[in-house]
């Protein structure tokens, strides 16, 4: 109810480096993704946007390994052997953490280097990576960052307040999952205040009532036939390094756009 389906999460990312990649010397990619639901799902779909695009983009590097893996050391020289443009690294915020140290230690560049939690947990990442070392990185613009517009529940300049006034001393990091989960419990109170009983196929109607018409701070709730989240899709952004402090910059959809990639 509150994250995009795993097969649509990447399509950002391919549609950047199938439009806009070959123009600005992205034709040779790499992806290295964790085996597990989440992230090997978005693999297989970053595999079929990329081949079905016909644009002369090539991943001329992809594995995956096992969610565990918390060394990657061998995987980047690896990586670097294959001479890509574009590197894709999907995994869970623990896997994005111990790449990114190894990328830093390694001394390696990449044109472009995409990994999901930078964008997802953002305070985590920093506080484990370092702000230098998400400079230039890639990842999803998550709703904890853009300020959609709502009809139902906080938005997220209120929301946000509400969250450091309640966690701000704690040891909560605020980021994508913070909403969705407040995003989880708007959909089930605006069901549970019209349904007509308890019935699970009650609420599985009445939910699907709600698709295309509820709004929230995490974007337009919208639902395929299967009542997979297909409505609120994060774009593609860059983190930026300023003294310290990081921004994003949001580079796709070019209509949502706030600057251009930095290479």
């Amino acid at each position: 109810m509150s994250d995009p389906v795993s097969s649509i999460w990447p399509k950002p990312i391919a549609d950047f480096l199938t439009h806009d990649g070959p123009n600005m010397g992205l034709k040779r990619v790499a992806m290295l993704y964790a085996t597990n639901d989440f992230t090997g799902t978005q693999a297989n779909a970053v595999r079929k946007f990329i081949t079905e695009a016909k644009a002369g983009v090539d991943l001329v590097f992809d594995q995956g390994v096992p969610t565990e893996t918390s060394n990657y050391t061998v995987l980047l020289n690896n990586i670097r052997a294959s001479k890509p443009d574009a590197v894709i690294h999907l995994g869970y915020a623990p896997n994005d953490i111990a790449f990114l140290r190894n990328v830093q230690d390694s001394g390696q560049k990449f044109k472009f280097l995409f990994c999901i939690y930078p964008g997802l947990e953002t305070e985590l990442l920093v506080k484990n990576v370092g702000a230098k070392g998400l400079h230039h990185v890639f990842t999803y613009v998550p709703s904890s960052e853009i300020a959609y517009e709502t009809n139902f529940g906080m938005p997220l300049k209120e929301y946000k307040e509400a969250w450091d006034k309640k966690y701000g001393h704690g040891q909560v990091e605020f980021g994508f999952n913070s909403v969705a989960g407040y995003t989880t419990g708007l959909v089930l109170e605006k069901a549970l205040s019209v349904t007509e009983s308890l019935d699970q196929l009650a609420l599985r109607k009445v939910i699907f009532s709600l698709s295309g018409q509820l709004k929230t701070l995490d974007g337009n709730f919208e639902l395929d036939q299967n009542g997979a989240q297909i409505g609120e899709i994060t774009p593609l952004g860059q983190l930026i390094n300023e003294g310290g402090h990081v921004k994003f910059v949001t580079v796709w959809p070019h209509d949502v756009a706030t600057g251009k990639p930095a290479f």
